[in-house]
């Protein structure tokens, strides 16, 4: 694995099913694990994962650059996380400054801001890549996944994963 690229890494781990998930996250690669800053609904963070499972992710291809096969570049994903707005918390800030060695403009976000940042604040589309990821992996139209749920009794934003998944049961024992 090169030092830093854009790759889709999982997001999720199951004793289970494994790795899932599927989220765009800059990697850089450490002695024992890589550090990966993920744009969430509410911050900008960071996921710690096994540096051979960072290795197997998909790397993310610039498809606006002129030749095929060419990975995203890094210092794009730093502007589309500065494009977000949200707040970035301390070990991405620094993950993204260590960039070229070079120290990027970032706003500065208190650690209290981050704490009291109410909830009602996230995007509207909170609990939507978690239903992308179920759709896809129940094999199921997002369209219908959401008319089951609001069956169940579940209301958008569909964001506590494990309410969700036990919804989700009952479709499994009631057939597709």
């Amino acid at each position: 694995m090169e030092n830093m690229l854009v790759r889709f890494i999982p997001t999720d781990r199951s004793s289970e099913r494994g790795w899932a998930g599927n989220k765009p996250a800059l990697c850089f690669r450490g002695e024992k694990k890589a550090h990966c800053v993920v744009i969430r609904e509410a911050e900008i963070g960071t996921v710690d994962l096994p540096i051979d499972v960072v290795e197997k992710s998909t790397i993310i291809p610039d498809v606006m650059g002129q030749a095929v096969g060419i990975p995203y570049p890094p210092k794009k994903f730093v502007e589309r996380v500065m494009a977000t707005g949200k707040p970035i918390t301390p070990e991405a800030r620094k993950l993204l400054q260590s960039l070229n060695g070079k120290k990027v403009a970032l706003p500065v976000t208190p650690k209290r801001q981050l704490a009291t940042r109410p909830e009602k604040t996230t995007l509207k589309t909170a609990g939507a890549e978690l239903i992308i990821q179920l759709a896809a992996e129940w094999k199921l139209p997002t369209p219908k996944l959401r008319r089951f749920l609001r069956g169940q009794g579940l209301r958008a934003p569909y964001t506590d994963e494990k309410i969700v998944r036990a919804a989700l049961k009952k479709l499994k024992k009631g057939g597709k």
